[in-house]
């Protein structure tokens, strides 16, 4: 997808200037309610699987995401939720620093670079978290995705490095759920298949063309689902733990590594669709267990996730923070989906910036000195606000 994604404007689908949501299902996914997973369907599942039962796991055909990356001194940024929403992930980046507020400006507008070229990276050897939902109520879907997987090529030729987690939106692609794509999103793909196979032959791009080539771009082992494979669905960063919705008590019984890995298989085409550990209504990146207010036995769950995984702090997505984003259970979970997609109401682009300790080389203990790790939230000017439009973000 990187390597064929181009310019994309001049689409001959349907008229550009309408915007619908919930075009298509082609699968159902239940979105009326968010609750916990029975802890023994966590047991049960390790016991009879590879993580529980100790049989050796198949080899897939990508890179099995990594689980834990050790900074080594290196500032790390964290992007919440960006559903498609070129113009705003543009002001998010520009403001984590990894791309310049000059190359953002010009890549800001629909139509984006005249020469289609992507904002090269500016972020050194930062390391960036975006912790899923790419897809879906935007536009500008694949074109994001592509830029994420450019930039991760340069961070790394630069010391740094880029990390998409998976959230309930890309899932939802791969099983063909396709409720919350817009009509642009369609158009995208109709773009994307005219750029990499040529014009389409008989009858011009409809709904329901462009429908099926999303499809097969998503399915299972497509070429879509086979970029997502490699991404994590969890990651921990030194000492902080990052996943769309959350990581709960039951997944860590379950097996973190072995969520990454039931991931890639399924996305990859080798393994079935994760079971409801993962992919259930308290699943990792389902459950709304840490996007509202935080009470005694959440913050105590809370605690005993970390303590296992030897973290300090979870951050996630997947709930929009009407108030941007903000700490609970005294600072050890962050919520950063901010709602900065215009798909879901606009909100103000912040990111979440984590700079480690680092060694005090005097001795001294003198002002300027980091021997513990900073948080804090990076903010741009606000410019307009809007209300969430549903409970399924």
């Amino acid at each position: 997808v990187a390597a064929g994604y181009g310019r994309r404007r001049g689409a001959p689908l349907a008229a550009k200037g309408s915007r619908r949501q919930s075009l298509l299902a082609l699968s159902a996914v239940s979105a009326a309610a968010f609750q916990d997973v029975d802890p023994s369907a966590a047991r049960e599942a390790a016991e009879g699987g590879a993580a529980g039962g100790g049989q050796q796991r198949e080899a897939l055909p990508v890179d099995v995401p990594p689980l834990v990356v050790q900074s080594h001194g290196r500032r790390t940024v964290a992007i919440g939720d960006l559903h498609g929403d070129w113009p705003q992930a543009m002001r998010a980046l520009a403001l984590a620093g990894v791309i310049s507020e000059q190359d953002a400006a010009s890549a800001s507008n629909e139509g984006g670079p005249s020469s289609g070229a992507f904002p090269p990276w500016a972020g050194g050897d930062t390391l960036l978290v975006q912790v899923g939902d790419i897809l879906d109520r935007g536009d500008d879907e694949l074109r994001l995705l592509s830029l994420f997987a450019s930039l991760k090529k340069q961070a790394q030729e630069a010391g740094g490095d880029v990390f998409v987690l998976h959230g309930n939106h890309e899932a939802m692609n791969v099983m063909g759920d396709f409720r919350y794509v817009t009509l642009g999103g369609f158009r995208e793909v109709a773009l994307y298949m005219e750029e990499t196979e040529g014009p389409r032959e008989g009858d011009p791009w409809t709904l329901n063309a462009a429908a099926e080539a999303r499809f097969a771009l998503f399915a299972p082992g497509g070429p879509v689902a086979m970029q997502l494979a490699s991404n994590p669905t969890v990651l921990q960063v030194d000492d902080t733990l990052f996943a769309h919705a959350g990581v709960l008590p039951q997944h860590v019984e379950y097996g973190l590594e072995r969520v990454n890995y039931d991931m890639a298989s399924w996305m990859s085409g080798m393994g079935a669709l994760p079971g409801q550990v993962i992919n259930g209504e308290g699943g990792v990146y389902w459950t709304r267990v840490y996007g509202r207010d935080g009470n005694t036995d959440i913050c105590n769950g809370l605690s005993q996730v970390l303590d296992a995984t030897g973290a300090e702090r979870m951050v996630v997505g997947h709930t929009p923070q009407e108030g941007g984003a903000n700490a609970a259970c005294d600072g050890r979970v962050w919520r950063i989906d901010v709602g900065m997609s215009r798909g879901i109401f606009s909100g103000t682009p912040q990111v979440l910036e984590i700079v480690p300790p680092r060694p005090d080389a005097n001795g001294d203990g003198a002002a300027g000195d980091n021997t513990e790790t900073q948080v804090r939230v990076l903010a741009a000017t606000p410019t307009m606000g809007g209300k969430p439009r549903d409970d399924n973000w």
